[in-house]
């Protein structure tokens, strides 16, 4: 299960939401000097949030909208979905 953000937003919450939640629009992770660079570079999203109380994921999806990162689907990863292959509903 990725990181849910259902925190109060920080910078060392919101890079870690972004890492697990969001990549670079060519697919690629996010590397740690990306992450220190995306809260840098929208510093006044952060601390908007920070002031206000705001949820990480929040936080986190407002500079992930700004920086043009897409979401990572399965979210661990590893490329998988998660399910086993069988079709139970």
């Amino acid at each position: 299960m990725t990181y849910q953000g259902q925190e109060d937003a920080t910078r060392d919450r919101v890079r870690r939401y972004l890492k697990e939640n969001y990549s670079d629009p060519d697919g690629a992770r996010l590397s740690a000097a990306r992450l220190t660079e995306l809260p840098t570079d929208h510093s006044s999203i952060v601390e908007l949030g920070i002031d206000h109380l705001s949820y990480a994921y929040h936080v986190g999806d407002k500079i992930a909208e700004a920086a043009g990162l897409d979401w990572v689907e399965d979210g661990d990863g590893d490329g998988s979905d998660g399910s086993d292959g069988s079709d139970e509903s």
